[in-house]
């Protein structure tokens, strides 16, 4: 069970990380929903192919999000010695 909290805890690299994704999904998917209500442009931004650069902006996110906690750690840790 304490696997699965550390997904979502704020003190672990990888909770961090996952909850940074998680934020970053929802508010491309709200994002792209408020989009598709204006009349015509979901035909528009089919066409150009949006939808698969927000799926890899929202996975960019969260491996920047990976290295950034990994790398506050490594400082936090190197600053105890």
């Amino acid at each position: 069970m304490d696997y699965i909290k550390s997904f979502f805890s704020k003190d672990t690299k990888r909770g961090r990380a996952v909850r940074t994704a998680l934020q970053t999904l929802i508010a491309i998917f709200s994002f792209i929903l408020g989009l598709l209500l204006l009349p015509g442009l979901a035909d528009g931004l089919q066409a150009l192919g949006i939808g698969v650069q927000a799926t890899a902006l929202a996975a960019w996110a969260g491996i920047i999000s990976y290295i950034y906690n990994a790398i506050e750690g490594l400082l936090a840790w190197l600053n105890k010695e």
